[in-house]
């Protein structure tokens, strides 16, 4: 039992000599589309660019098999455009137009297999992501803003909070908000030499998102509009098209190449 302990320890060691490590700035467009959990033939989402940066860490076993963590601020969003029908008039009115930024932490986790030869290798990737929604802010145009006030369209800023009356002047109240998003990520992307111990990395990635953003049907109705209501109840599906920078780490130094020198033959003394 002892021997095989120390077999895997020996090989794990034997891994970690062997391991290189990447490290980078990373940045990134996204295109951000909306899946609501139920279809309203009277409402549409329009597809809406987002943008992230942070630092990513690509950790490398072997030349084909790595593990890549990154930590990214993230803004996401959606356009959504609200129709009205009115029993009155038998028609159908524009409502309202609502544009929202949202900001997220974002940690994708991504196991890595990569193909092909320096100085482009390509490679596919999978993994989870793990999200925290931090804050949000939008614009929100509507007639009937008239009625409260407010001259057709107000910018606004969410809260987070059980009480969907706590909201003060120019805040839009989310209850019930799942702040911790789950999603998938699944992409591909290339690798390319640059300088010495430098690499560049294009990465194209789809997430999946597997959290609706609120579990409550009347999670953004704190307005009180008769003719909108905003629902959180949907997930993200991200588009993002990325550029890494990375430099080249050695996790135990530089080791030197062993060089085969021949023995020189003593020489013979002439006679």
């Amino acid at each position: 039992m002892r021997k095989n302990i120390f077999l895997v320890l020996g090989l794990l060691v034997a891994f970690l000599v062997e391991a290189q490590m990447l490290v980078g700035p990373k940045v990134g467009f996204l295109v951000n589309s909306v899946f609501p959990e139920e279809k309203d033939s009277l409402i549409r989402y329009e597809l809406r660019p987002g943008f992230q940066l942070g630092a990513a860490l690509n950790y490398e076993v072997t030349k084909t098999f790595s593990l890549q963590a990154e930590l990214m601020y993230s803004f996401k969003g959606k356009k959504e455009i609200a129709n009205f029908y009115s029993e009155v008039n038998d028609r159908v009115f524009l409502a309202a137009i609502n544009t929202a930024t949202y900001h997220f932490i974002d940690v994708p986790v991504l196991l890595r297999l990569t193909f092909g030869k320096s100085p482009l290798r390509y490679y596919v990737n999978v993994g989870p992501n793990f999200g925290y929604w931090l804050a949000g802010h939008g614009k929100l145009e509507a007639d009937e803003l008239y009625d409260v006030g407010v001259p057709g369209s107000m910018n606004y800023w969410l809260k987070f909070s059980d009480d969907p009356y706590s909201g003060k002047e120019n805040q839009l109240v989310v209850t019930e908000a799942n702040r911790l998003q789950v999603g998938l990520d699944v992409g591909f992307g290339f690798i390319f030499q640059m300088l010495p111990g430098q690499v560049g990395m294009v990465d194209f990635r789809y997430s999946f998102g597997h959290t609706y953003y609120s579990d409550s049907e009347t999670a953004g109705n704190s307005l009180e509009l008769n003719t909108y209501n905003e629902s959180f109840k949907f997930s993200h599906g991200v588009f993002a098209a990325s550029f890494a920078y990375f430099f080249e780490y050695d996790l135990f130094g530089k080791r030197p190449k062993k060089r085969n020198k021949r023995a020189s033959k003593p020489s013979k003394p002439r006679k």
